[in-house]
């Protein structure tokens, strides 16, 4: 590694606390957002099928909080 280069690294937890889709460097953030949106989205979907919730809708929130390691 060269002195004075930081490679950054993100990762996103959903609201439950666990690690899925998004993670990796921090230049391609953009695709872990669209992986974990899309990941929550289609579970969403599914699990209001399973339970014949078909009148219904799904919609997705994202809230972003930064926390950073010193």
């Amino acid at each position: 590694m060269v002195k004075g280069i930081c490679n950054s690294t993100y990762i996103m937890y959903d609201q439950h606390g666990a690690k899925k889709k998004g993670q990796g460097d921090l230049k391609e953030i953009g695709e872990g957002f669209r992986a974990q949106t899309s990941h929550n989205f289609a579970n969403s979907c599914l699990i209001r099928y399973q339970e014949n919730k078909t009148k219904y809708y799904d919609k997705t929130t994202t809230k972003v909080w930064k926390i950073q390691k010193k």
